[in-house]
């Protein structure tokens, strides 16, 4: 029962190998990034935002409906019966002072910047998974080596051994390559713990669950980017999202600004109201109610004015007419002005507020333009220096090669010991080591490049 069960874990959904090319990793790391669903959902409710700003512009329609005894010009009711009393009112705004029309804008601006949010956090994102990508190819490699580097020393020290039990080998040949074969194990221990640690990272990245082995394909798809290096920093002064996020903050920012000063010039509506009451009472009262509504603030206080104009006004009183008679119509218009003393009403604070945000976003925007140069120069370097050891390591494996031969040669001629044959062997180890390091740190930095210049990563085979 028990070998069952081991059977079936070993061969469950769970225990296989999880094969990942690096435009898989990417698409992951895209999917498992809450940032960037984040700035995604953002861009779609900024969409919604400018459609309610839009209808700041359309009037405003209310329809009411009261119902209860009708009453005197005193307050009294003239009849112990409930009546009801209805209306469609509209209000259309005529002048807000600019806040109507900035309003849009802002919506519009909000809606650019998160979409250059998105774009620039799925750059960083990919860059990100391509880093730990190509970490854990370095890794793996490094692993491998030792592990047959290992092997190489076992193999050497057991005929070491048996040379000296024959009596044609020395003691200290053993006990050379006994130590060097422990200098392996050391750094073979040490790098399976950091694969694991690069692995953690590259899970992190993609979100694939801790139980699923990894196999990742050794490949190489982005392509390269070439030019000096004036001609990209300008490409990414002019590319980069954040950049362009930086510069829609700014204008945000502004917009806020001038709304809350906007909000101290006149505010002005237009209102017209159409009212009914029960047929019961004045031979069903039909009313059109015209006015027109205007507030500006003055400081803490406000002052507010309002015209309005009954067209149809029957029995001003409200006493009952007559049986057999009509109520009386006829047409008058009011004017009321308000002053508010120390209402509150300043919004100084807030324009305050807005201006201080907004210089903070130039300044920051100015920040970003030199951090934009500073990223560029730094991938750009890694980039060379990659490059520059990928070429020492290729020559540096030909000599040990060669070394590993005529270190083979003079141990079969006598003239060398196994110790020293497996000293070539160590160095030829760790060259091809170093080439494959720098083979994948290039890889890195070009990715790195992608996100610093702003393009769109291009993988070749058809990926994007």
């Amino acid at each position: 029962m028990l070998a069952l069960w081991w059977v079936l874990a070993a061969f469950s959904p769970s225990a296989q190998a999880r094969d990942l090319t690096l435009a898989q990793c990417i698409e992951l790391a895209w999917a498992n990034d809450p940032d960037a669903r984040h700035y995604k959902e953002k861009a779609e409710i900024g969409k919604l935002k400018r459609s309610k700003a839009v209808q700041d512009f359309y009037p405003k329609l209310d329809y009411y409906l009261t119902q209860g005894p009708q009453v005197d010009y005193f307050g009294r009711p003239v009849t112990g019966q409930n009546l009801f009393y209805t209306g469609v009112g509209l209000e259309q705004p005529l002048y807000k002072g600019g806040t109507l029309t900035r309003g849009l804008r802002l919506a519009e601006t909000d809606t650019r910047k998160q979409e250059k949010d998105y774009q620039a956090r799925r750059l960083a994102v990919a860059a990100e998974a391509i880093s730990a990508f190509y970490q854990v190819l370095s890794g793996q490699a490094l692993v491998k080596n030792y592990e047959a580097l290992l092997r190489q020393g076992e193999e050497d020290l057991r005929e070491a051994q048996a040379r000296q039990a024959a009596g044609t080998g020395t003691r200290l040949e053993v006990l050379e390559l006994s130590v060097k074969v422990l200098e392996v194990q050391q750094k073979l221990s040490k790098a399976k713990a950091q694969q694991q640690v690069q692995q953690a990272a590259l899970r992190k990245v993609t979100g694939v669950e801790e139980q699923t082995p990894l196999m990742l394909h050794r490949e190489f798809p982005l392509q390269d980017i070439r030019g000096d290096l004036h001609s990209l920093l300008n490409e990414a002064q002019s590319r980069r999202p954040d950049l362009a996020s930086g510069r829609e903050e700014i204008a945000y920012q502004q917009l806020k600004t001038d709304i809350e000063k906007g909000k101290r010039w006149p505010q002005l509506s237009l209102v017209a109201r159409y009212e009914w009451e029960d047929p019961q009472l004045f031979q069903g009262r039909k009313d059109w109610l015209v006015f027109l509504k205007a507030s500006i603030s003055l400081g803490n206080s406000t002052v507010s004015y309002d015209e309005q104009r009954n067209q149809i006004y029957p029995n001003v009183f409200a006493f009952p007419p007559p049986p057999g008679q009509r109520a009386q119509t006829f047409a008058f218009s009011t004017r009321t002005l308000k002053y508010s003393i120390f209402d509150r009403s300043s919004n100084k604070v807030e324009v305050e507020e807005a201006r201080a945000t907004r210089d903070l976003a130039q300044r920051r925007w100015q920040q970003l333009r030199r951090q934009v140069d500073q990223d560029v120069k730094e991938a750009h370097a890694l980039k060379e220096d990659s490059a520059n050891r990928l070429e020492t390591a290729r020559k540096q494996i030909i000599m040990a090669r060669e070394l590993v031969e005529i270190n083979r040669t003079k141990y079969a001629a006598g003239l060398a010991t196994l110790s020293e044959v497996f000293k070539a062997r160590t160095a030829l180890t760790e060259a091809e080591v170093s080439l494959a390091t720098a083979r994948n740190d290039q890889a890195a930095a070009l990715g790195k490049l992608y996100q610093a210049l702003g393009r769109e990563l291009h993988l070749q085979g058809g990926g994007g």
